[in-house]
Order: C-alpha cells, then sequence, then structure tokens
C-alpha cells in the first residue's frame, strides 16, 4: 500500500463525502483514527483530519485493499499515545543522499513491518516484505 495509489482527486473526494455523511466521531471511530493534532485538510471552507480522509481515500483508489490500517490499533494497546500512529517508510533510502521526497517515495506501515524491511541492506520492498510473511495481512498486495 502506498500513498501513490491516491492518484486522483476523486478518491479523497469521496473520502471527504463520507466524512460527511457520518460526521467526524463514527468517521473517526469506523476507521479507527483519532482526532488531527498538527495537519487538517482544508476543502470548501471545512477542516478534515488529514491522516484519516488519505486512510478512507485509499479504500477508494484501491478496493482491493481498502482503507490504509496496519490491522494494530496502536490506541487501544498503547492507549493515548498510540493514538494516529503508522510510519513513512522511504521506498527509495534516505541515506542515498538530500531529495525531494514524493508521495511515490512512501509506504504507509506499522512499525514492526517497518523494521523488518530494513534487515536488508537494500531494505526489502514493500512486495519482497509480503513474500517473506508466514501470516498474510489483509490489507498488503500479494
Amino acid at each position: 500500500m502506498a500513498l501513490k495509489d491516491i492518484n486522483k482527486p476523486e478518491y479523497i473526494l469521496k473520502a471527504i463525502n463520507e466524512y460527511d455523511r457520518l460526521g467526524r466521531e463514527l468517521f473517526l471511530k469506523t476507521y479507527k483514527y483519532g482526532p488531527s493534532k498538527q495537519y487538517l485538510l482544508h476543502h470548501k471552507g471545512h477542516l478534515y483530519d488529514s491522516k484519516a480522509i488519505v486512510g478512507v481515500a485509499h479504500k477508494y483508489a484501491r478496493p482491493d485493499i481498502g482503507p490504509i490500517s496496519s490491522g494494530i490499533h496502536f490506541e487501544e494497546v498503547y492507549g493515548d499515545i498510540g493514538k494516529n500512529f503508522i510510519i513513512a517508510h522511504h521506498n527509495r533510502p534516505m541515506a542515498k543522499g538530500p531529495r525531494r521526497t514524493t508521495l511515490e517515495d512512501i509506504d504507509l506501515v506499522c512499525p514492526n513491518c517497518h523494521v523488518m524491511l530494513h534487515k536488508k541492506d537494500p531494505p526489502l520492498s514493500m512486495q519482497e516484505l509480503s513474500n517473506r510473511m508466514k501470516v498474510k495481512l489483509e490489507n498488503v498486495k500479494h
């Protein structure tokens, strides 16, 4: 799963429409997101929780994978400090020098997957990690 999958504005707009239809509280609860603390999406005079909108937009972009979620709900495990927790993995290693990062350069992963990606040098790709997993996660493309 990658942010690059959200390559059309219509996916974000569908997530915004769902947010408006459900209301903030139910939308966040449904997708197990907490309120944004730093970044909000501004659209037509309204503010939206950016991580939740992007996560749900992924559901519209890739219905075969669904919304972005690690399958582990960190808030349930860690309490408040686990809210909205996910890691942006640079699929082009940062050690190769400074550059501008684009959405195509980032995959959203849970901390365990992030560590496993970096167990090899160079890091494994998302597909390579998925192929090695003994337990397949529903939101990792096989």
